[in-house]
């Protein structure tokens, strides 16, 4: 699974959620959005340093780059989802 996400393929159509992701409540979208922008602009200044460290919660430790692929291509993923 690995080697697929952190292919030059997108993420396909129709990936299970992890349950712990789903939210119990509504959420402020206005408040989600712009946190995920706050988060996103960080990455140009800080570069790799605004990557995470820690373990990923399925794939454990990522290098610097598996972390940059992972995240651009789950947010590309979730932008095309909604159209964005």
């Amino acid at each position: 699974a690995k080697k697929q996400m952190l292919s030059d393929k997108p993420f396909k159509k129709g990936l299970p959620t992890d349950k712990n992701f789903i939210p119990a409540s509504d959420i402020d979208f206005q408040k989600e959005k712009q946190e995920l922008i706050k988060i996103v602009s960080i990455l140009p200044d800080k570069g790799r340093d605004g990557l995470s460290r820690g373990p990923h919660p399925f794939f454990g430790n990522l290098s610097p780059d598996e972390w940059n692929t992972l995240t651009s291509k789950h947010l590309d993923h979730h932008l095309s989802q909604f159209g964005v």
